[in-house]
Parts: structure tokens; sequence; C-alpha cells
């Protein structure tokens, strides 16, 4: 799929932009730019769909939501303003080369963390699952001791404290609390 993006600084016409006017290029619709569009589209249908919650219901999701609909324009915006690589063989953003071995490890490692905030989260509660998930990651990560406690009481306090406590936010306790009996 083409699409074409104006941009009168850069002139000469090639092959990809023939038939295109004058001092405009065509950009392919990537993987990564299809992905950030379908971000903008879960935010926008997010948002959407949460519009009719009352304010104590709606203020957690409104947050998140609306911060990553911002984010997700904001990348979009900047990758089709940045010039990239064109050849099949040019490195990513981290210098790696597309596809290599490293770079599949470790989308792989972040799509398992990803999950497994999921599980923590159902498990644990959202409040207990940022303390505990912080904490190993940062300690995966071989980040000092010092900071690792200090981020994760920081990470546990923001989400129970200002959530949970003095905005009232009702998050469901966690599956491993309710089988316990010391939950819902």
């Amino acid at each position: 799929m083409d699409f074409l993006l104006v941009n009168r600084r850069r002139s000469g016409a090639s092959s990809a932009t023939a038939g295109a006017p004058a001092g405009a290029r065509v950009r392919r619709l990537d993987g990564a730019l299809a992905f950030d569009l379908g971000l903008v589209l879960l935010f926008a249908a997010t948002l959407w769909l949460s519009r009719r919650f009352d304010v104590r219901a709606g203020l957690f999701p409104w947050t998140i939501t609306t911060a990553g609909l911002v984010r997700a324009i904001v990348h979009i915006a900047r990758e089709l303003t940045t010039r990239r690589p064109t050849s099949a063989g040019d490195a990513g953003d981290d210098g790696l080369p597309r596809g290599s071995a490293d770079e599949t490890r470790r989308t792989a490692a972040i799509c398992d963390w990803i999950l497994g905030m999921y599980a923590a989260i159902w498990l644990l509660g959202f409040s207990l699952a940022t303390l505990v998930t912080t904490f190993l990651y940062l300690r995966t990560a071989r980040e000092r001791w010092r900071i690792t406690i200090a981020l994760s009481l920081a990470g546990f306090a923001f989400v129970f404290g200002l959530f949970e406590k003095a905005l009232s936010v009702p998050f469901p306790p966690g599956q491993l609390l309710v089988w316990l009996g010391h939950g819902g």
C-alpha cells in the first residue's frame, strides 16, 4: 500500500516516486506504521466505549488511554516525518540488522514480560503486581539493589496511594487473594 507524503525540501525522483507529484515521496505502509495506526484505533475505540463511565469508574482508563493515544499519535507523526533506511539490510534503531536473532530474542523477551505482567495483575491485583513486576524486571536487568527497591516501592506507592486510596478507583482483588479468602 502506497501513500504520498509531500516534502518540498527533498528533490529528485526515483522509480518509487514515478507518477507522484514533484517534491513528493512515496512511503510504504510497513508493519511498524500499521501497528502504530492499530494502537491509535484501539485507544480511540477504548475512549469512545468508556465515554459513559462515571468519573470514579472511568478515571483510570481515561488517564491511561488518553496518554497512550497521544503517544501513539506523536509516534506516527514522527515516523511519517523522519527519513528511514530503504534497503533490506539496513540496521534498525538500535544498530542491529533488522530480523537478527538478537532482535528476535529481545522482542520475544518483552512480549513475555508483558504477558507475565498481565498474569501478575490477574493473580496479585494491580497494586501488588506493580511492586512485584517492577522489582523482578529491574533485578533481571541487573539494576542495583537500592535503585530496584526504591523504584519498585515508588511505583507501588503511586498506584496504591493515588488510585486506590486518594481517588478510590475500584481495582478488583487478585485471584490468588480471592482463592486464599482475602479478597472480594
